[in-house]
Order: structure tokens, then sequence, then C-alpha cells
């Protein structure tokens, strides 16, 4: 009530100081600017694993992994891309990615632990007409980074052939796991929905 019997000039110099520091301490510009300063501290760019046949010369598969480097660098161009590799100095010098070799299970559990997403493809790695072998190399991946509670995304996968009743059984619970399915085609689709995947979200995308 003091304030009332002040004179005009400290009065209005009294209100002036209140809204600054309503302005400085309480707006919703100090809010958000708060919220921007937190948020570049915690910041950080994506780390990404790449899992696919790659490292081994084979042309179209480098192609793939050409346009997906190419792709992930306009999204985010402070992404770190980590790549499983045949030959990780060769994907590494051509690419400009870091790579880890890809039949040492120490290096590639580090990778897996550090990355914040499982990029598994693109191309036809879910077959078992090469070997099941391979089947359960690709799916050891992707079941290993769901045990570190990474997010998996199968790029641009072509499924099959997998003929044996237990492949298909394995896929089914292995690829439930994933969060995102995107696929070359509609029989890929069809192929795992006829092995009861039906978790995730699937799409059908170029090759």
């Amino acid at each position: 009530a003091r304030a009332f019997t002040l004179p005009q000039e400290e009065r209005e110099a009294l209100g002036a100081y209140g809204r600054q520091v309503i302005f400085d301490c309480y707006s919703v510009r100090r809010m958000a600017s708060d919220c921007a300063a937190v948020y570049r501290q915690v910041w950080r760019p994506l780390d990404i694993l790449v899992s696919g046949y790659y490292g081994f010369n084979n042309l179209g598969d480098e192609a793939i992994l050409l346009s997906l480097r190419q792709r992930l660098r306009e999204l985010d161009p402070d992404a770190s891309i980590t790549v499983l590799s045949k030959n990780p100095a060769q994907t590494q010098h051509r690419y400009g990615v870091h790579a880890v070799y890809r039949f040492s299970l120490p290096q590639v559990r580090r990778a897996v632990k550090r990355c914040d997403l499982l990029l598994s493809g693109g191309g036809s790695l879910l077959q078992d007409r090469t070997s099941t072998r391979s089947l359960i190399y690709y799916l050891a991946i992707i079941r290993l980074a769901k045990r570190y509670w990474k997010k998996v995304m199968l790029y641009a996968n072509g499924i099959g052939p997998v003929t044996q009743p237990s492949n298909r059984r394995m896929m089914r619970r292995v690829l439930d796991l994933a969060d995102v399915i995107t696929l070359r085609d509609e029989d890929s689709r069809e192929e795992l929905l006829s092995m009861g995947v039906s978790r995730p979200p699937m799409t059908v995308t170029s090759d």
C-alpha cells in the first residue's frame, strides 16, 4: 500500500523495475531461452549403426551403402555413421564413415551398445537360399540391438526366400522386435505377413 503514496516518478520507476523482473525471470521468452539452453547442453548427434552385406565389393550393395550414407547426411549432417563391414579400412576410405569388422563379436557388441539406431539393410539379407548361417547372422545383430534397448529399422529389405519352417519361426520372433520395417516390394510384405510378423509398422518403398 505504501507504493501508492510515492511520488508519480518513483511509482513509474518501480513499475518499470517490476516489469523488467517479470520479463527477465518469468516471461515466455525466458522459459523458451532456458529450454533451448538445456537442450544445447544435452543434445548430441545420432549414432547410427548400419548392418548389411558391405565390404565384399558387391557393386549393388556398395551402391546401396553410398545412397544410404548420402541420405543420412542430408537428414543429419552431424550424425555418426558406423558400418559393419568385411573390409573396414576400405569402407572407411570409400565412404567417410566409421567401420568395424563384422565378424568380430567384441567390436560388433561395442558398436551396438554405442549406437542409438540400427539400420539393417538394404538388399535381400533375410533369406536362406544362400545359407541359414547368413540369415542367423543378420537376425542376431537385430536381437543384440534390442537386447540393449536400441531402435531398429529394417531398411528397404527384400525378404526371402525363407523355406525352412524353423527359419520362418525365427524370422517372426526376431522381426516382431523391430520398430519399423521398410520393404522394397509388395511380395516381401506378403512374405512377412505369411510368417506372422505383425507388430512393427511395415511400408513398401523403392529398392
